[in-house]
């Protein structure tokens, strides 16, 4: 087995911005979780998202 990524396009509803880039697959993920500098680059707003670690188990 090893990681599987994918080429997705991520987007804020609110500023309309895009924004391409390769993610880490999940299949047993609730959530979606992207980097700070990602949402950085989409606009989001901070004080309106919620923001959690998370790690990769080995």
């Amino acid at each position: 087995m090893g990681l599987t990524y994918a080429d997705i396009e991520v987007e804020n509803l609110f500023t309309r911005r895009t924004l391409k880039t390769q993610s880490l697959v999940d299949s047993c993920a609730v959530f979606f979780a992207i980097p700070e500098h990602i949402a950085v680059q989409l606009g989001f707003d901070f004080s309106e998202v919620v923001s959690r670690e998370v790690a990769l188990a080995k």
